[in-house]
């Protein structure tokens, strides 16, 4: 790898149990579509997979902020190359080395205090696992719609965004999105575009409403909207004919749209924490077929 010139071995360190990580999101090593619990471990194992190796302990010398000690998680052979987790290391600013290690397929980031991340991420052509979580980003380069490679996760979660680039609506293969915990007041528009989605999260943000154009996820499973500021939403969510989990907890409701009681493979509705709903009477039909409907 090109960033062999700029990483020096200092120390062996033995095998010790991975990092316990605190987010909601984690992760297996195999997609399934609409578990959400096997989804929801996806993204561990990415960032500990030392526990089938060895942990080392680089030192990276970079040549504009001195020398950085990070905790670099690979596992032995090949797979070393391919998967590469910095998590919780407090970087601040990405080292310049990461955007050269073109074989990455999986990227953790998650909790360095990012304020910004380099347009160069657009090389990375071969990641399909992207975690930028927990930090501090107010915007995302426009180069990670080339990452046409990216089909498992994307994590934005927990940041200070407000929009997304249109850039975005070109990773047609990407299977879950995580936008919760940012200011999104409006659904971006981009996320609309991305066809591919199984699983949408855009939880504790600050949505008034969905755009009619939410009916394009036609392969969407499982979407989660827990405490925005939403009182309905729109007649178009009953053409996402996949969906099977909606979560709305602790939104402001005042109406749902009938459209809902047609999605055929609807298996859960949550509507917990909402005082302002008065339950349609069609709830008692989705009841009544199976669909669990908390309140």
């Amino acid at each position: 790898m090109a960033a062999r010139n700029f990483f020096r071995l200092i120390g062996c360190v033995s095998r010790r149990q991975a990092p316990v990580n605190r987010s909601r999101d984690k992760s297996g090593s195999k997609f399934i579509a609409g578990n959400s619990l096997f989804v929801e471990r996806q993204r561990e194992a990415a960032m500990s997979r030392s526990q089938a190796g060895s942990t080392m302990v680089l030192q990276t010398e970079n040549r504009e902020s001195g020398d950085m000690r990070m905790i670099l998680e690979q596992s032995r052979g090949d797979a070393s190359a391919r998967h590469l987790s910095f998590w919780k290391q407090g970087l601040g600013r990405v080292p310049d080395t990461v955007w050269d290690e073109t074989e990455l397929e999986t990227l953790v980031l998650a909790e360095n205090g990012l304020c910004e991340v380099s347009e160069r991420i657009g090389g990375l052509k071969k990641l399909r696992m992207l975690d930028l979580g927990h930090n501090a980003l107010t915007s995302v380069p426009d180069a990670l719609g080339a990452l046409d490679g990216l089909t498992d996760f994307l994590y934005l979660h927990d940041n200070r965004l407000t929009e997304l680039s249109s850039s975005l609506g070109r990773l047609q293969k990407l299977r879950y999105l995580n936008i919760s915990q940012n200011a999104f007041a409006v659904l971006p528009e981009s996320v609309t575009c991305l066809k591919s989605l199984i699983e949408l999260r855009a939880s504790d943000n600050r949505l008034t409403s969905l755009p009619d154009s939410i009916a394009r996820l036609s392969r969407l499973r499982e979407f989660h909207l827990r405490n925005n500021q939403l009182t309905t939403l729109p007649e178009s969510i009953g053409e996402l004919l996949e969906l099977r989990q909606i979560d709305l907890r602790g939104n402001p409701l005042t109406a749902l749209p009938a459209s809902i009681v047609t999605l055929p493979r609807l298996e859960k509705l949550d509507l917990r924490w909402i005082e302002s709903l008065d339950p349609p009477p069609w709830i008692a039909d989705l009841e009544a077929r199976g669909c669990a409907v908390y309140r």
